[in-house]
């Protein structure tokens, strides 16, 4: 590491994080994950957010002579496959479960609301012009 302290190693790295959005970084990162900027978020990205499928080819070192740590990690999973798939079955069933919950929770808001809206005599259920 260069000379200087925390303070410096800040300013650095904000110098180049700004250098590197001026040039169009940070969009989309080294492995092709696009991060794509959304106010809502539809069920089906929810459905396919809540499936847990590791990549085992996702498995890497990026330090210096990093092969043989990465070879080591797959390894490692190799060996642990069962537990791991077990957990990320478990994750999966539970994240499936709660979105069904949040589901039905938003179909009861909706009925809800419409509900709402007949009763205060509103035609559609739903008055943009109540939003605050």
């Amino acid at each position: 590491m260069s000379g200087g302290g925390p303070e410096e190693a800040l300013v650095r790295a904000r110098a180049a994080a700004a250098a590197a959005r001026a040039e169009g970084a940070g969009a989309q990162a080294d492995d092709g994950f696009a991060v794509e900027a959304t106010d809502t978020v539809d069920t089906a990205r929810l459905l396919e957010w809540a499936m847990i499928e590791p990549d085992i080819e996702r498995v890497r070192s990026t330090r210096r002579g990093g092969a043989p740590i990465t070879a080591a990690k797959r390894a490692l999973i190799h060996v642990l496959r069962q537990y791991l798939g077990q957990i990320a079955a478990d994750q999966t069933r539970f994240n499936h479960h709660l979105l069904l919950y949040a589901s039905r929770l938003a179909d009861r808001v909706d009925e809800l609301e419409r509900r709402v809206a007949e009763l205060e005599g509103r035609p559609g259920g739903h008055d943009p012009s109540a939003q605050a």
